[in-house]
């Protein structure tokens, strides 16, 4: 009988952590996507800047010639 309590304890308590897991995974997973649709906008953002930025020097250079 004690041997059984043991037995259901130690499984309510694997449950338990098992559901801690899932939670935290559930978290993480949330916050990569976040992460990486942060990344995506920066990365169009930077492209943007760089395509101006070559912009403006095309102009310069034929505003020197």
């Amino acid at each position: 009988m004690i041997k059984q309590q043991s037995d259901l304890l130690s499984l309510i308590f694997f449950i338990y952590q098992l559901k801690k897991l899932q939670e935290r995974f559930a978290k993480e997973e949330e916050l990569r996507k976040e992460l990486e649709e942060k990344l995506t906008k920066l990365m169009e953002e930077k492209n943007e800047l760089f395509q101006n930025l070559q912009s403006v020097c095309r102009s310069l250079n034929r505003w020197v010639d």
